[in-house]
């Protein structure tokens, strides 16, 4: 095993140094924790934001420092994780509804929300295990509207609330936007709609117009449900590094079709709509997959100086010290699937594998320089690829090694560092 001073030394003088540097150059171990699955007396249904702070203490007391979270971002009614509606909001599912502000003084909405409480402990069908997230969502959701028309006021007029539209108003007025129609639309895809599947710039501001005038103020509270949710996640993060804890996100590399981003006009042109991204057959799937999710516009998002990934990155630093990006390969090249076309009929996009190297590296380094967080990239199972497909991901990863370096909950980091230099 390489000697610490060796491995310290590879860590020191990687583009990543001062990353390393706000976490420590040393081993770390922590917990892979989906924040759905704790609970506790407060809690309505699933795990919430608030727990976190309550996790802490028991991850210091076993010697971990790092807890590590699925991806946070508000999902579609399909409820995976990978399956966001923004590449930016936070799921409303995790507020923990008894930490709003002033709710003591609503005794009829204490009184709902306990009696949620314990109607969301009782079992589904004699499963304790399982849960109706979407019957969460929708009582949260109907819970908060509730609690707005009697507190919206006294929010919006908070100097706090002010600062973080301001600071975010570039993504929160298109999303809420997306989310209202969404929701009139009883949660189907976009392109099921019947109305407004290519808006125009001028359609979002005509929309955004006419919710901002609606006398339920829809679009209001769309914002105040994300700034309820970012004021919430940035104080657990708050208390798990006053305790030496590290909060690790995960941002996932691809984006749903279904999302904000690929909807509104002003970010659509950063998607390849004719393509979707994907695997070659490997071990898993002799056809090969087709994922359903657009592919990058790398060409476009350049000439836009990459504001958008830029954005995200700036907007996931508020929650995490650490991020996992999974598919890391896909900086270098992607597998794309033409539509109308299986996915074994694909191809590796650039094509020309020379360009990979400085393709992968240049998006990397952007990663790097445009974050306070350290970012941890996550290779594939070269094991249960191709031989073709498992020289490409060799490649790429020992180029991804150039920038990116991989942090491990556990003693093999070592060996796993190494791996990636040889």
């Amino acid at each position: 095993m390489p000697e610490y001073e060796d491995f310290k030394s590879v860590i020191e003088s990687s583009p990543a140094a001062k990353h390393w540097e706000k976490i420590g150059i040393k081993d770390h171990h922590g917990i892979v924790l989906p924040l759905f699955s704790i609970h506790d007396e407060e809690s309505c249904g699933v795990g919430e934001f608030p727990l976190l702070e309550k996790f802490v203490p028991w991850c210091k007391e076993l010697g971990f420092d790092v807890i590590q979270l699925l991806p946070l971002n508000e999902v579609n009614r399909d409820n995976s994780p990978f399956s966001g509606m923004s590449a930016f909001a936070l799921d409303p599912m995790y507020i923990g509804l008894g930490r709003l502000p002033c709710l003591e003084n609503y005794y009829d909405l204490v009184d709902e929300l306990n009696k949620m409480r314990s109607e969301f402990q009782q079992p589904i069908e004699g499963d304790i295990r399982r849960v109706d997230y979407n019957r969460v969502r929708e009582f949260k959701r109907n819970f908060l509207h509730k609690y707005f028309e009697r507190e919206r006021a006294n929010i919006i007029n908070t100097p706090e609330y002010r600062e973080y539209f301001e600071a975010n108003q570039s993504w929160l007025k298109g999303y809420s936007v997306f989310k209202i129609l969404k929701s009139q639309n009883n949660w189907k895809p976009w392109w099921d709609w019947a109305d407004f599947k290519d808006p125009s710039e001028e359609d979002v501001e005509n929309l955004l117009g006419q919710y901002s005038s609606d006398s339920q103020c829809l679009w209001e509270d769309e914002v105040i449900t994300q700034f309820l949710c970012y004021q919430q996640m940035t104080h657990a993060k708050e208390v798990a590094n006053s305790q030496g804890v590290y909060i690790k996100g995960d941002i996932p590399f691809l984006i749903s079709r279904d999302s904000a981003d690929v909807w509104l006009p002003a970010t659509r042109k950063f998607f390849s709509m004719d393509y979707s991204a994907g695997a070659p057959p490997d071990a898993y799937s002799d056809d090969g997959q087709n994922w359903g999710v657009p592919v990058y516009d790398w060409g476009l998002l350049k000439e836009s100086s990459y504001w958008w990934w830029i954005e995200r990155l700036r907007y996931a630093s508020y929650f995490y010290d650490i991020y996992r990006i999974d598919h890391i390969v896909g900086f270098f090249r992607v597998w794309r699937v033409e539509e109308g076309k299986k996915a074994i009929e694909g191809e590796f996009f650039p094509q020309e594998s020379e360009l990979w190297e400085d393709q992968g590296k240049n998006h990397l380094t952007l990663m790097i320089d445009n974050s306070v967080m350290l970012p941890i990239g996550e290779g594939t199972d070269k094991a249960s690829y191709s031989s073709e497909t498992k020289k490409h991901d060799q490649y790429a990863m020992k180029k991804l090694s150039y920038v990116l370096y991989v942090l491990v909950i556990g003693s093999s980091i070592y060996s796993l560092i190494y791996n990636t230099h040889k």
